[in-house]
């Protein structure tokens, strides 16, 4: 399977995976009018990251950068790809843009060191719609050249446990979510009518309500997870099948030098030349020297936008108490100790190109209130009325 991961250069591996049913549907008679149906029955994954010491890369050079730079610009600003392609290639853009998937009993499990983060869902639904958002069969056109789909998943059950180093899971934490619906618009935009490859893409996730679960023992794993994303995100982390980027102030540090040495260079020819010359060649001279490459801004950079939209989430978090229990030795106990409640959440974040990001977050209201008399740190209540300033505590 070496030269499949090759081709898909993924920063995941999968351990294993099975799917119980695949169904194609193709409507030969009608496959300019009717899209192509891909319909799964209980599909399950097993993923985990790459190794950093695996299928390693070797490093780039600031030359090759600044070649596949040249590169990616020379192919934004030549329009070849959106040269008319043959009937073929249009009747397979067509149906591309058209397929839709039908999937049934989800089940993702993601393992990393000592954490296990599984994603159930019942049903996975893909499919395009109209400018109504309506299924319908689309195809680009003049002059909005867009292309909408909406995905919709529904009792979908998020779990994160801890398993030893055997492998196993000897504590099963309850689901962080467990049984929400969520519905997603997606809108690319194109450059023609030919192109394969968006330029603008638009993600934008509704939900009424839902309801998150957190114990003592998950916070620390919860943290990992979005660390771990963050840099995935940003490409921080350099494994295989990550786009990994180095840190930009020390490229910036060097241009700011290699500009400092050009106009040291630029103040000394100065001092040469006659006294006949000029004032203004002079300061002319002093201003840094242009490059002759083309701008970064030569190119238009692609667009990537995703908005959550969600009506009321409530957040629980739970403390995990051990009981004695004559049968088994040991009972496990979550009891609730603190809840919040967010009204009106929205999120938007915006990212053009990887210089320019913008993140918006909206809160209509909180509301936080404790569950039961006890304290966090597993004391009794303390009655607030008996605790005065002329009051002594030991």
């Amino acid at each position: 399977h070496s030269p499949f991961y090759g081709e898909l250069n993924l920063p995941v591996t999968f351990l294993s995976g099975k799917i119980h049913k695949l169904q194609l549907h193709v409507p030969w008679t009608r496959l300019i009018y009717e899209p192509v149906v891909v319909t799964i029955k209980t599909m399950e994954f097993i993923i985990k990251l790459n190794d950093s010491g695996a299928q390693a890369e070797p490093e780039k050079t600031d030359v090759e950068t600044e070649n596949q730079t040249q590169n990616k610009m020379d192919q934004t600003t030549t329009p070849s790809e959106d040269l008319p392609p043959g009937y073929v290639q249009s009747l397979l853009n067509k149906v591309v843009n058209n397929i839709c998937f039908k999937v049934e009993n989800v089940i993702i499990k993601y393992v990393e060191d000592d954490i296990v983060f599984s994603l159930n869902a019942k049903s996975v639904d893909y499919f395009c719609v109209d400018s109504d958002w309506k299924a319908a069969f689309i195809d680009l056109v003049q002059p909005e050249l867009l292309l909408r789909r909406m995905c919709t998943i529904t009792d979908l059950t998020i779990c994160l446990d801890q398993r030893t180093t055997s492998g196993k899971i000897d504590l099963y934490q309850d689901p962080v979510l467990y049984k929400c619906s969520l519905t997603s618009r997606i809108v690319m935009r194109h450059r023609s009518v030919n192109s394969t490859k968006p330029i603008e893409q638009k993600f934008d996730v509704s939900c009424e309500s839902l309801d998150f679960s957190l114990a003592d023992l998950q916070i620390p794993m919860v943290l990992r997870l979005i660390k771990l994303v963050i840099g995935l995100f940003y490409g921080t982390l350099d494994l295989p099948g990550c786009n990994f980027k180095k840190h930009s102030a020390p490229i910036a540090i060097e241009k700011q030098k290699n500009a400092s040495n050009k106009s040291l260079v630029a103040l000394t020819e100065s001092k040469e030349i006659s006294a006949n010359d000029s004032w203004s060649s002079w300061a002319w001279s002093m201003l840094p020297v242009a490059s002759d490459g083309p701008s970064e801004q030569s190119f238009e950079e692609n667009i990537t936008s995703f908005g959550l939209f969600i009506k009321q989430v409530n957040l629980t978090l739970k403390r995990t108490s051990f009981l004695p229990n004559m049968l088994s030795g040991q009972r496990i106990e979550f009891s609730p100790v603190m809840g919040f409640e967010l009204n009106g959440c929205n999120l938007n974040f915006t990212s053009i190109g990887d210089s320019i990001v913008n993140v918006n977050l909206g809160l209509k209201m909180l509301t936080g209130f404790l569950f039961g008399k006890n304290c966090l740190c597993a004391m009794d209540g303390i009655k607030v009325a008996e605790i005065s300033e002329d009051s002594n505590l030991e």
